[in-house]
């Protein structure tokens, strides 16, 4: 790979480090994104950065799905993972650069940290796997001996992530009883390799380029089509030149678009979820690849000195932010995570006034009842952990009973087990009276 696109990315990781730690302080984060102007111009000596670095960070630092990712403690997990992620792939191409062993434990380190956080994390591998290759490859001749000289070159580099990760796989392996992936059709994470299933997973290329939720589906008015025509103006000849440049072989293109395939393939196969989140590392593969298109388009108009190239970055700022700004704003009102954020806290609200207290041992029986289905009531409280956080009981249990599914003779229940019925918007007690006589008037009702 060239010097200087070589830097991009390790210039482009960097910043890109900064703007996940900046997420666990939403102060930061406006802190951070001032900064990054000055290390623009900074650096701007070496050929590194200038409107390609301004452009991908402000596609990929002020990205909708970062709204997303730093989303209250819910996805403290998925924030956590990325900083390491983006930390350990930070010092690897310095290792590269360096050749020195400190950067090469850091990185290490900060890999075996991520995994701590998410089993996502175990793309890094792949994704240094890559950009090592393209750059070990020679751009100018491209006979088969170079290809293995560039692939064993790639190998020995990222080896001892490559040993990290078997370790890891095999460990899933043996504790999970050689199902890595939920062997239940009901689960989030359960895998089917089907085109059916992959058929489903347009929607983060939409998510992806900032276009509208429900833009085909539900007509929400004149203000989704501008916002989407906004975007499409560069999202489409971005697309098409990406295409180009792949078929030229150019190696930028290629490390960038494998990143965003790498690091978003745990996720394809997985029928029953599809989220914003899991856009949060393959969005830095995408940045490099708008920031460089971004920039090789403006240099286009510079050079038949057509005006636009002045207003090419500010009109892609613009457009970006406005869809940013509209979709940031239907998510906090609208989406499911919202609407999840308020059923929880209103469950909550109801079970402590319910029960302030629960004693050790209590078994919670959660009946789903509810008579439009706005979602899994599992999901909502997160299998039980939403209880036993604000619960300080040892042992709590929770138990959850699906709409289709039977509660157990409540005869035979246990005297510690408490029965609540959700009901679609919060929780409702079942008085035992009524589970042994099935009288449906006594039912207890917490507003």
């Amino acid at each position: 790979m060239p010097p200087a696109d070589f830097r991009y990315i390790l210039v482009f990781t960097a910043s890109a480090v900064r703007f996940a730690a900046a997420g666990l302080q939403p102060i930061s984060f406006a802190g951070s994104w001032r900064k990054h102007p000055v290390g623009f111009r900074h650096n701007a000596g070496a050929g590194t950065f200038g409107p390609r670095s301004i452009a991908g960070h402000v596609f990929f630092g002020a990205h909708s799905v970062a709204f997303y990712i730093t989303y209250a403690v819910a996805f403290l997990p998925d924030l956590s993972y990325s900083l390491f992620y983006l930390i350990s792939l930070y010092f690897f191409l310095r290792y590269l650069t360096a050749d020195k062993g400190g950067a090469l434990a850091v990185a290490l380190v900060a890999f075996v940290l991520s995994l701590f956080c998410k089993e996502a994390a175990a793309t890094l591998p792949a994704v240094l796997l890559i950009i090592t290759f393209l750059c070990a490859l020679d751009e100018e001749h491209k006979p088969w001996r170079d290809i293995l000289r560039a692939a064993r070159f790639a190998i020995v580099k990222t080896f001892p992530f490559l040993f990290l990760e078997a370790v890891y796989l095999v460990f899933h392996w043996v504790v999970k009883a050689g199902q890595i992936y939920p062997a239940s059709s009901n689960h989030p994470h359960y895998m089917e390799f089907s085109l059916s299933g992959l058929r489903l997973k347009y929607k983060y290329l939409k998510w992806a380029f900032n276009l509208p939720d429900g833009l085909i589906f539900e007509f929400q008015g004149w203000t989704n089509y501008l916002i989407a025509a906004g975007v499409l103006i560069f999202a489409v000849p971005f697309a098409f030149s990406l295409v180009r440049n792949l078929c030229q072989l150019q190696r930028l293109s290629w490390c960038g678009t494998l990143w965003f395939v790498a690091t978003l393939a745990p996720v394809l196969f997985l029928p029953n979820l599809t989220m914003h989140h899991n856009l949060y590392i393959p969005l830095v593969g995408l940045g490099l690849l708008m920031g460089a298109w971004v920039d090789e388009t403006r240099a286009y108009f510079e050079l038949v000195k057509n005006v636009f190239y002045r207003f090419l970055i500010p009109a892609f700022v613009l457009s970006y932010g406005a869809a940013v700004y509209f979709h940031n704003q239907h998510a906090a009102r609208d989406s499911w995570i919202a609407e999840a954020s308020r059923i929880a806290e209103r469950s909550l609200r109801d079970l402590k006034l319910i029960r302030p207290r629960l004693e050790e041992g209590t078994i919670l029986y959660i009946v789903d009842r509810s008579l439009v289905r706005r979602g899994d009531p599992q999901w909502f409280y997160d299998y039980g952990s939403l209880f036993r956080l604000f619960y300080p009981v040892k042992s709590l249990e929770v138990r959850f009973i699906g709409r289709r599914d039977k509660l157990p003779d409540q005869r035979l229940l246990p005297d510690k087990a408490l029965v609540l019925e959700f009901n679609g918007f919060g929780l409702w007690e079942v008085p035992r009276e009524k589970n042994r006589t099935g009288d449906r008037s006594r039912k207890s009702k917490v507003r």
